[in-house]
C-alpha cells in the first residue's frame, strides 16, 4: 500500500485507516513494515499498526512509534481516543529507514507493542479483555500526514496470525 495524500486533520486517529480482511479476531498478532521513500520533513508523519476494529466507526487499538522515537499505544472507543501506554525515547534508526511494527492483544485485555522485534510498550486495558469495548475486530493499519509537504509512505509486508496457547516452553 502507497500513500503519498497530505494535510490530515490534527491527532492520529484522523489519518486514514486502511482495515485489512474481513475476520474478526481476539487474540492475534499484527504487524506491518512501513517506510518513507521520498518527500519533505517527516515530523509529523505517523504510520500505526492496529487490532480490534469494527471496519465502520474508526474505534479500535493501535500503536505507532514517532520520529523522536517515542512509543505510543492508544484505544479508540466510541470516537474517543485514549493514551494507553507511552515509552521511550527509543533508539532504533533514522525516520527513513523502514520501520517492523507488530501490536499483539490477547482476550485478557493484554497488548504488547513491538519494533524491530523489540517490545517497546505494554500494559493491560478491560476494553481489551472478552466482554469489553474492543474484545474482537479486524486488523488495521493508520497512515497520518498533517503536513503539506509531499510524502510518499509505503506498508508492505503486513501480517496477522492467531498465537497457539498451547505452547509452552520446558
Amino acid at each position: 500500500i502507497t500513500r503519498t495524500a497530505v494535510s490530515d486533520a490534527s491527532g492520529v486517529e484522523n489519518g486514514r485507516w486502511a482495515v485489512l480482511g474481513t475476520t474478526s479476531y481476539g487474540e492475534c498478532i499484527v504487524g506491518v513494515t512501513t517506510d518513507i521513500t521520498s518527500g519533505a520533513s517527516t515530523s509529523g508523519c505517523t504510520r500505526a499498526v492496529g487490532a480490534r476494529c469494527d471496519g465502520t466507526t474508526g474505534n479500535g487499538v493501535f500503536g505507532y512509534i514517532t520520529s523522536s522515537g517515542a512509543a505510543y499505544v492508544y484505544k479508540r472507543v466510541a470516537g474517543v481516543a485514549t493514551l494507553l501506554r507511552l515509552a521511550g525515547p527509543l533508539s532504533l534508526g533514522s525516520d527513513w529507514s523502514p520501520r517492523r511494527l507488530k501490536l499483539r492483544v490477547d482476550t485478557g485485555g493484554a497488548y504488547q507493542l513491538y519494533a524491530h522485534g523489540t517490545l517497546v510498550a505494554y500494559g493491560v486495558d478491560s476494553a481489551l479483555a472478552t466482554g469489553g469495548a474492543l474484545a474482537t475486530g479486524r486488523p488495521f493499519i493508520i497512515d497520518h500526514h498533517p503536513d503539506s509537504g509531499a510524502l510518499t509512505r509505503e506498508y508492505s509486508e503486513f501480517y496477522v496470525a492467531v498465537p497457539d496457547p498451547s505452547a509452552v516452553c520446558h
